[in-house]
């Protein structure tokens, strides 16, 4: 009996998650602009996608393959400053956003190390594995 429970209880998280993720997945292409014809939304191969796996848990893909904590990924910023090298960084949390950590140097000094900075990545951003 206890068996059969946790087989419910676990089909019960995986259809909910699915749920969630295309939601998550809708809301990303409306606030990406969609189909509008103005707006240069990201494509599915370049940006992060959020789904349920087998075993019940969340996580990030891009293009098709897993993305971990600590992955090296690059995130388009615009024309004028290109690509922005970073390390992937999430909780593993739906309502928790992930980020790029990316290093911060000294200008005076280019060996010098400043520190590091946690950038959240906007859910229509531009990324790719560095």
């Amino acid at each position: 009996m206890a068996d059969k429970l946790d087989a419910l209880f676990q089909q019960a998280r995986r259809t909910a998650g699915a749920s969630r993720a295309k939601q998550v997945n809708a809301d990303d292409r409306a606030r990406s602009g969609g189909d509008h014809p103005h707006a240069e939304a990201a494509s599915d191969r370049d940006r992060l996608v959020l789904i349920e796996g087998k075993d019940g848990r969340l996580r990030y893909l891009l293009d098709g393959e897993e993305v971990r904590v600590g992955d090296e990924l690059e995130v388009y910023v615009n024309a004028d400053n290109g690509w922005l090298y970073g390390t992937f960084q999430w909780t593993g949390r739906e309502r928790h956003a992930p980020s790029l950590r990316v290093k911060l140097g000294i200008p005076e000094d280019p060996s010098g190390y400043a520190g590091e900075l946690d950038a959240t990545l906007p859910k229509h951003a531009r990324v790719r594995r560095a």
